[in-house]
């Protein structure tokens, strides 16, 4: 049988979720059919904002708009609140996945309120610009935006500027990265902590991921990571012409980034991008927490929050953030 074979591969993935295989899309996206995978997930966010779980609602969700500094349309983002909130709380300014082409706020909903509640945290979601209509830099644009307005507003929110943390999923992630590389040094106060859940780093994926034939077969295959990268660089990826910035695994010098949570599955297409990526924060002299979860593909949190793999990485991740809040 041939090492890459379905049959293999499915048995490498975890007993608890191989029931969420059949949820996953197995779409090859495509400029034809982009429209319609955004329509499907917008109608999942609504579908999420408008049926919050009872123990949530002492959350508030607002939808505000944050001003560009670089000229650009006014920022759409949700900020959750606990509704018995105090002063001086801390901030995940959140990024969702996507490819940098799909993807809205609203989808995170659930997450974000339970983040805002168990930590005691404000969460900002940001709805930033997606290729191929709005290739690099607008959603790093956008997203320096929303940094430097949570700064500028941090004492009439009752926000804590010096506890601001960067997390994403995804391309979210990836995007969390590229803001954390670009405001080095640039900030009142730098960024306290950047939680990157499987981040979409490097546009040169397909070939760190020769050596482990078993990376990206579920819910984010080569073919589209190949798709999203060259709809976000407008240019052909992998190649000498990504536009300087974009790519934060292209970064040569890393020091100076803050302390980083890393997460991703062990079937995850971005694997090796990450463990690269990790191990260059590492000999920056970042302090890097790095975690492979066993038999997980990308995006596994659609197994539900009860599959034993989903809870350790809420639970993990809320530890990173409870320690680099103190």
């Amino acid at each position: 049988m041939a090492k890459n074979s379905p049959y293999v591969s499915q048995q490498l993935i975890a007993q608890e979720l191989r029931p969420a295989l059949a949820q996953l899309p197995s779409t090859s996206l495509s400029t034809r059919n982009l429209p319609k995978v955004r329509n499907a997930i917008r109608q999942a966010a609504q579908l999420q904002l408008g049926n919050v779980p009872a123990e949530l609602l002492e959350v508030d969700c607002q939808s505000i708009r944050l001003p560009s500094d670089f000229g650009g349309p006014d920022i759409p983002a949700l900020m959750y609140t606990p509704k018995n909130r105090g002063t001086n709380l801390p901030v995940a300014l959140h990024f969702h996945g996507g490819g940098y082409i799909l993807g809205e706020p609203g989808v995170n909903d659930t997450q974000n309120r339970t983040l805002a509640k168990t930590l005691g945290c404000v969460v900002v979601s940001v709805a930033y610009r997606l290729a191929p209509e709005h290739p690099y830099p607008s959603a790093l644009q956008d997203g320096l935006s929303a940094l430097n307005w949570l700064h500028s507003n941090a004492q009439c929110l009752a926000m804590d500027p010096s506890r601001i943390a960067l997390i994403g999923e995804s391309a979210g992630a990836g995007l969390a990265a590229a803001i954390a590389l670009h405001s080095r040094g640039s900030l009142p106060h730098p960024v306290k902590h950047l939680l990157l859940d499987a981040p979409m780093l490097d546009d040169r994926s397909q070939h760190l991921s020769v050596s482990h034939p078993y990376c990206g077969e579920y819910s984010w295959t080569a073919q589209n990571n190949h798709f999203a990268w060259r709809a976000y660089l407008a240019a052909e990826p992998g190649g000498e012409s990504a536009p300087e910035g974009a790519v934060p695994a292209r970064e040569t010098d890393l020091s100076g980034m803050p302390a980083t949570f890393l997460i991703v599955g062990a079937l995850d297409l971005f694997l090796n991008e990450n463990l690269v990526f990790g191990n260059r924060l590492i000999q920056c002299g970042v302090p890097v927490e790095l975690h492979v979860i066993p038999g997980a593909f990308h995006a596994y949190g659609i197994a539900g929050p009860e599959a034993p793999q989903v809870k350790q990485t809420h639970a993990l991740k809320y530890q990173a953030l409870t320690r680099a809040w103190q």
